[in-house]
Protein backbone atom coordinates (compact mmCIF):
# COMPACT_ATOMS: atom_id res chain seq x y z
CA UNK A 1 0.00 0.00 0.00
CA UNK A 2 3.10 2.11 0.66
CA UNK A 3 4.52 2.22 -2.99
CA UNK A 4 0.85 3.01 -4.53
CA UNK A 5 0.31 5.66 -2.35
CA UNK A 6 4.54 7.20 -3.14
CA UNK A 7 3.49 6.42 -7.06
CA UNK A 8 0.51 8.50 -6.68
CA UNK A 9 2.49 11.07 -5.27
CA UNK A 10 5.05 11.22 -7.58
CA UNK A 11 2.41 11.36 -10.30
CA UNK A 12 1.07 14.40 -8.70
CA UNK A 13 4.37 16.24 -8.69
CA UNK A 14 4.70 15.27 -11.96
CA UNK A 15 1.86 16.63 -13.37
CA UNK A 16 1.99 19.65 -10.87
CA UNK A 17 5.43 20.31 -12.03
CA UNK A 18 4.05 20.58 -15.86
CA UNK A 19 1.20 22.32 -15.35
CA UNK A 20 3.86 25.19 -13.18
CA UNK A 21 5.90 24.84 -16.10
CA UNK A 22 3.33 25.55 -19.06
CA UNK A 23 1.80 28.35 -17.14
CA UNK A 24 5.27 29.96 -16.11
CA UNK A 25 6.83 29.95 -19.79
CA UNK A 26 3.56 31.31 -20.56
CA UNK A 27 3.69 34.31 -18.23
CA UNK A 28 7.72 34.72 -19.11
CA UNK A 29 6.44 35.47 -22.51
CA UNK A 30 4.26 37.77 -21.84
CA UNK A 31 6.85 39.93 -19.82
CA UNK A 32 8.96 41.48 -23.47
CA UNK A 33 7.46 43.88 -25.26
CA UNK A 34 8.22 44.44 -28.43
CA UNK A 35 8.29 48.17 -30.82
CA UNK A 36 8.61 48.86 -34.46
CA UNK A 37 11.39 51.32 -36.00
CA UNK A 38 8.84 54.25 -34.18
CA UNK A 39 8.50 53.14 -31.34
CA UNK A 40 4.88 51.71 -31.71
CA UNK A 41 3.93 48.48 -29.94
CA UNK A 42 4.15 45.57 -32.26
CA UNK A 43 4.67 41.60 -32.41
CA UNK A 44 7.98 39.96 -32.54
CA UNK A 45 8.18 39.27 -35.56
CA UNK A 46 7.96 43.46 -37.09
CA UNK A 47 9.37 44.48 -34.36
CA UNK A 48 13.47 46.45 -34.57
CA UNK A 49 13.32 47.08 -30.93
CA UNK A 50 12.35 44.83 -27.33
CA UNK A 51 11.89 45.56 -23.56
CA UNK A 52 12.20 42.97 -21.32
CA UNK A 53 9.38 43.73 -18.31
CA UNK A 54 11.09 46.50 -16.32
CA UNK A 55 12.02 45.85 -12.48
CA UNK A 56 10.71 47.73 -10.05
CA UNK A 57 12.49 49.84 -7.23
CA UNK A 58 11.82 52.35 -4.37
CA UNK A 59 12.83 55.71 -5.41
CA UNK A 60 15.11 56.68 -2.77
CA UNK A 61 17.50 53.76 -3.22
CA UNK A 62 17.91 54.61 -6.92
CA UNK A 63 18.13 57.97 -6.62
CA UNK A 64 19.32 59.07 -3.28
CA UNK A 65 16.51 60.94 -1.98
CA UNK A 66 12.91 60.48 -1.93
CA UNK A 67 10.24 62.21 -4.67
CA UNK A 68 6.99 62.91 -2.99
CA UNK A 69 3.78 61.45 -4.22
CA UNK A 70 6.50 59.05 -6.57
CA UNK A 71 7.18 55.68 -4.23
CA UNK A 72 8.88 53.47 -6.80
CA UNK A 73 10.08 53.80 -10.25
CA UNK A 74 11.13 50.80 -13.00
CA UNK A 75 14.02 50.59 -14.75
CA UNK A 76 13.61 50.37 -18.11
CA UNK A 77 16.03 48.36 -21.06
CA UNK A 78 15.56 48.64 -24.32
CA UNK A 79 17.50 46.48 -26.84
CA UNK A 80 18.07 46.26 -30.66
CA UNK A 81 16.31 43.09 -31.26
CA UNK A 82 18.90 42.01 -34.49
CA UNK A 83 21.73 41.57 -32.06
CA UNK A 84 20.78 42.23 -28.95
CA UNK A 85 22.30 44.95 -27.97
CA UNK A 86 21.47 47.46 -25.43
CA UNK A 87 20.00 50.61 -26.71
CA UNK A 88 18.95 52.26 -23.87
CA UNK A 89 18.69 51.99 -20.34
CA UNK A 90 17.10 54.53 -17.07
CA UNK A 91 14.57 54.90 -14.91
CA UNK A 92 10.96 56.05 -15.19
CA UNK A 93 7.98 56.67 -13.13
CA UNK A 94 5.94 54.03 -14.85
CA UNK A 95 6.61 50.97 -16.69
CA UNK A 96 5.78 52.49 -20.29
CA UNK A 97 8.90 55.07 -19.41
CA UNK A 98 6.41 57.86 -20.05
CA UNK A 99 8.61 59.88 -17.71
CA UNK A 100 11.96 59.40 -17.22
CA UNK A 101 13.38 60.29 -13.67
CA UNK A 102 17.77 60.38 -13.26
CA UNK A 103 19.95 59.32 -15.74
CA UNK A 104 19.36 58.07 -18.75
CA UNK A 105 21.74 56.48 -21.39
CA UNK A 106 21.35 55.83 -25.66
CA UNK A 107 23.41 53.24 -27.42
CA UNK A 108 24.40 52.57 -30.71
CA UNK A 109 23.75 49.39 -32.37
CA UNK A 110 27.55 48.67 -32.07
CA UNK A 111 27.36 49.56 -28.68
CA UNK A 112 28.87 52.97 -28.71
CA UNK A 113 27.49 55.52 -25.98
CA UNK A 114 25.41 57.96 -28.05
CA UNK A 115 24.28 60.06 -24.95
CA UNK A 116 23.90 60.74 -21.44
CA UNK A 117 20.68 62.75 -19.75
CA UNK A 118 19.56 63.55 -16.26
CA UNK A 119 16.07 64.39 -15.77
CA UNK A 120 14.69 65.34 -12.57
CA UNK A 121 11.65 65.99 -10.56
CA UNK A 122 9.66 68.81 -11.45
CA UNK A 123 6.60 68.92 -10.42
CA UNK A 124 5.54 72.47 -10.81
CA UNK A 125 7.08 72.14 -14.39
CA UNK A 126 5.13 69.30 -16.19
CA UNK A 127 7.00 70.32 -19.88
CA UNK A 128 9.99 69.58 -18.35
CA UNK A 129 12.55 66.74 -18.87
CA UNK A 130 10.87 64.80 -16.54
CA UNK A 131 7.91 64.40 -18.82
CA UNK A 132 9.50 62.49 -21.56
CA UNK A 133 8.55 60.53 -24.16
CA UNK A 134 10.29 61.50 -27.76
CA UNK A 135 12.88 58.67 -27.77
CA UNK A 136 14.49 61.75 -29.18
CA UNK A 137 18.19 60.02 -29.59
CA UNK A 138 16.31 56.16 -30.53
CA UNK A 139 13.82 57.88 -33.08
CA UNK A 140 16.53 59.63 -34.49
CA UNK A 141 19.02 56.17 -35.13
CA UNK A 142 15.79 54.44 -36.14
CA UNK A 143 14.84 56.84 -39.15
CA UNK A 144 18.61 56.23 -40.23
CA UNK A 145 18.99 52.71 -39.14
CA UNK A 146 21.82 53.49 -36.67
CA UNK A 147 24.51 54.91 -39.54
CA UNK A 148 24.50 58.14 -38.40
CA UNK A 149 26.31 57.83 -35.53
Amino acid sequence: MTKISNHKQTTFKLILFIVFAFFNSKVIAQDVIYFDEKWRKTTKDSAYFYRPKPLKFKTKEVLGYKVKSIDSIFKIKDYYIKNDSLEFQGYAIDEDARGLIGEATWYATSGKLIATENYDYNPKNSQGKFIYNCYKYSSYMALNLGYHY
